[in-house]
């Protein structure tokens, strides 16, 4: 999927701000149930952030929108070039935390999407296995069962005094056991081949995300660090790493 969304997760993984939300409460690496308590103060945040919040200057989660998005791959049975912009998702307040570790040296987070939906403006050129590829237009995808798996490492930097979190590397997997493609107005809107395209792609989905990983977890891993960072850069570490 190619969406930089999850803007709850800063917030929510440590237990968070000491002054949290109604209902909420902070997580304690000490206590027996650390892992279940962040899974749901995570899910909680994700209800809580479903409209955005505007003293915190989180943009509403769902529908979630992204002024431009790229993936490109230079090499390899799909190469190619896909820029997007005016972006929108559907769904992402559907997500639940289906595993969580973390000890603020490094988390591993797994989300499940029962359903997700994005579309926007495109412009494609490239190749796609034995299969050249190019238009512009717009794009919609569907996404079902979808887990999103994180891998993040932490380091601490100080600043005036006080210490915080940064993440240093975020690499993302997108697992879906479904995805549709369509791409309107390829090859300068020669429908023929446009259907042929799709029906194509939508084929063979499966071996053509797995070819994409790579420039897709880049363009996630970048979209992520700097989102989160901007956020972990206003919580001091000791309200957020609750032993």
């Amino acid at each position: 999927m190619v969406s930089v969304h999850l803007i709850f997760l800063v917030f929510c993984v440590g237990g968070v701000l000491s002054a949290l939300p109604k209902g909420w409460r902070a997580c304690k690496q000490s206590e027996p149930e650390y892992e279940d308590c962040l899974k749901q103060q995570i899910d909680n945040a994700i209800q809580f952030f479903k409209n955005g919040d505007k003293k915190m200057g989180i943009i509403p989660l769902d529908p979630l929108h992204f002024d431009t998005m790229d993936v490109e791959q230079g090499s390899g049975p799909v190469s190619l070039t896909l820029k997007m912009k005016n972006v929108s998702f559907v769904g992402l307040s559907e997500s639940r935390v289906t595993s969580v570790k973390n000890d603020w040296k490094t988390m591993n987070l797994t989300f499940h999407i029962p359903y997700a939906h994005n579309e926007g403006d495109y412009t494609i050129n490239g190749q796609i296995l034995v299969l050249p590829i190019s238009g512009s237009g717009r794009v919609s995808m569907d996404w079902y069962d979808l887990s999103y798996i994180f891998e993040m490492t932490f380091k601490e930097i100080t600043k005036d005094g006080k210490k915080y979190y940064q993440i240093e590397k975020i690499p993302v997997a997108v697992v879906p056991k479904k995805v549709s493609f369509n791409f309107g107005n390829l090859f300068n809107g020669n429908k023929e081949l446009g259907d042929n395209t799709n029906k194509f792609l939508n084929e063979h989905s499966e071996e053509i995300l797995n070819e994409l990983k790579p420039a897709m977890s880049k363009t996630l891993e970048k979209g992520y660090r700097i989102y989160i960072n901007r956020i972990l850069a206003k919580i001091p570490a000791e309200e957020i790493d609750v032993k």
